[in-house]
Formats: C-alpha cells, sequence, structure tokens
C-alpha cells in the first residue's frame, strides 16, 4: 500500500487534476438539486462504511489481551482505515477514469496506470494474503464464540471437544465451515448475494457495541469502569448506525430480505436451545398421549431417557457475578 501510494503521488504530479475535474463535472451530471447531491453523499457514506470491516473481530481477543491494550488496538484499526480508505479514493478519482471505477479490482487497474503490471501483480498478491489473513480472523474469531455458548450451555459441550496435539476446537471448526457452505449452497452460489449479507451482518455487529453499552448502563450503572464515554456519544453511535444499516437496505431492498432471513433462522435456532427443556417437556407429554409407544420394544424407553436428559439440564451449573446483594 505504500508503495502504490508513493506510485500514485508521483503519478498525479505529472498528469495534474484533469482526470479529477472531468470525473467531477461526469459525476455531477443529473444532480440538478441540493436533495439529489445529499442523497449521493449520503450513499456514498453508507457505501464505504462497509469498507471498515475487521472491526467485529476485535472483540474475540479482548479476553486474552492485557489491560489497557484493546483500546490501543481498536484505536489503531480507526487510525489506519480514516487515512487508507480517504487516500486510496482519492487517487482512484485523480488518476482513473470515471467508467472503470466500478470494477471489483479497482485497486490492480490503479497500480497498473500509475506504475506498470509488476505493481499489479503485487496488489493482487497483497489482496489475496490479506483476504486470508481476514478468513482466518474470521474463521478463529466465529470458533471462539461457538466455545463461549458452548461454556455458557447455549450450545452442546460437544463444541469444547479439541483435538489431543494442537488442542484445536474442531467441532467449533467444522460447524462454522459446514454454516458457511450452507450459506453459499442456499444463495445459489451466489458471490455477490453473499456479499450484501455480509454486509449487512457487519453493520448489525457494530449496531451491537453501542447498544450493549446503552443497556449497561441502565440496568447496571453502579459497575466500575476505568473508561467512561458520555451518554450523548453512545446515543449518537446508536443513531448513525441505525441510519447507516437503513441507508445500505434502502440503496438496495434484497439485502433487507436477505437478512431478515437468517436472522430468523438463527433466532429459531437460539430460541430452541434457550429452551430445551420446555420444548422436552412437551416431547414427553406428547409421548405419553400414545399408550401404543409404551408398549412398542423401540419406543418403550423413551420417556425415560427423556426425563434423564431433563434432569441432567436442569442440574447444570450458573454462575452469576454480583456485587451487591441484589440478588435474593
Amino acid at each position: 500500500m505504500l508503495g502504490l501510494s508513493i506510485a500514485s503521488i508521483l503519478a498525479w504530479a505529472f498528469a495534474g487534476t484533469l482526470q479529477l475535474r472531468e470525473n467531477w463535472v461526469i459525476g455531477q451530471a443529473g444532480l440538478s438539486s441540493p436533495a439529489a447531491i445529499l442523497k449521493q453523499a449520503f450513499n456514498g457514506v453508507c457505501i464505504g462504511m462497509l469498507g471498515l470491516t475487521g472491526f467485529e473481530c476485535a472483540p474475540a481477543y479482548a479476553a486474552k489481551m492485557r489491560l489497557g491494550i484493546y483500546p490501543k488496538v481498536l484505536r489503531n484499526l480507526h487510525i489506519s482505515a480514516m487515512i487508507l480508505n480517504p487516500m486510496m479514493m482519492l487517487f482512484v478519482l485523480a488518476l482513473l477514469p470515471l467508467n472503470v471505477q466500478t470494477e471489483e479490482n479497482v485497486l490492480s487497474l490503479l497500480a497498473q496506470k500509475v506504475a506498470g503490471r509488476w505493481i499489479r501483480i503485487w496488489v493482487a498478491i497483497d489482496a489475496v494474503v490479506v483476504l486470508c489473513a481476514g478468513v482466518l480472523t474470521g474463521t478463529t474469531s466465529a470458533c471462539e464464540l461457538l466455545a463461549e455458548l458452548a461454556h455458557d450451555h447455549v450450545l452442546p459441550r460437544a463444541f469444547l471437544a479439541a483435538l489431543p496435539y494442537t488442542g484445536a476446537l474442531y467441532v467449533a471448526i467444522l460447524s462454522f465451515v459446514c454454516f458457511s457452505g450452507a450459506i453459499y449452497a442456499s444463495t445459489g452460489a451466489n458471490l455477490i448475494i453473499v456479499s450484501k449479507i455480509f454486509s449487512v451482518v457487519w453493520l448489525a455487529v457494530m449496531t451491537l457495541f453501542p447498544l450493549s453499552l446503552v443497556l449497561l448502563r441502565f440496568s447496571r450503572p453502579r459497575l466500575p469502569r476505568l473508561s467512561r464515554c458520555s451518554f450523548i456519544n453512545v446515543l449518537g453511535a446508536v443513531l448513525v448506525a441505525i441510519a447507516i444499516f437503513a441507508g445500505n437496505i434502502a440503496i438496495d431492498l434484497t439485502i433487507g430480505g436477505w437478512f431478515a432471513l437468517y436472522f430468523l433462522a438463527l433466532f429459531l435456532f437460539f430460541s430452541i436451545t434457550d429452551n430445551k427443556v420446555t420444548i422436552l417437556r412437551w416431547a414427553y407429554w406428547a409421548y405419553d398421549q400414545i399408550p401404543l409407544l409404551h408398549q412398542l420394544r423401540p419406543t418403550r424407553s423413551w420417556g425415560g431417557a427423556l426425563i434423564n436428559v431433563m434432569k441432567r439440564l436442569k442440574r447444570q451449573e450458573v454462575c452469576l457475578l454480583v456485587r451487591t446483594d441484589e440478588v435474593r
């Protein structure tokens, strides 16, 4: 990225601002009113926010960091994003025609424009390496999430099964791979739809950060914390996140439909895992209503098995961390 930035600066210095002026004139075509300009600017902000992915993986490593490191990680992520993204967008606008800026490999086109094919190859290799690192980080974060859910008895303890030598949570890894494959298959192997789903899911996850802080302030206002953020800033972050979320759905309404579909599927799954005893009670009641099942050899022991499972689930440990005698 540093080499591409230097080459872009030199190329811009030699080429001048002619391409930038042409793109500016072409971009204003059809924007006859201030409302249309504001709408385009808002859409640009909504789409640009999707380029800040990576922040959602940071909480998975927060428990393994030393005290005071996590805020610095978020700070470094924000600084790099605020510097690199606008700078690269400016170079693209200043050096490439507007009609090629919708290409998916726009940075590699910029590299070939400013320094030739060799740096375009390096940019492509760098993109593959970064993508592999992002996939590895996402996989690790997902496995950590599945492990935490298993520790909290939301998921079965089988998700904590680990390999003897490496300690890798192979059940969680295989589950993540299968879940990713199921999403890919359910969209008809359409990468555009998968990209849309990822974009909205990322925005939803980022919205949970300020929303969780609002709920924390409401439910435990006296909980000791080393750092505090004003309520106005937190509320502003929530409103911005909601506006960006709604803006991306307004740009493409199909995103909202796909997000609702997968959200309902996950909500149903976790509702089942959270009410296992109730579901088993209904299953036992249905079993008890059919006397024939008590007489057949294959189903004769189902009632005792259901009772044993319910007893085991009710004996699971529950840990409550409180500072005062609020629990009575």
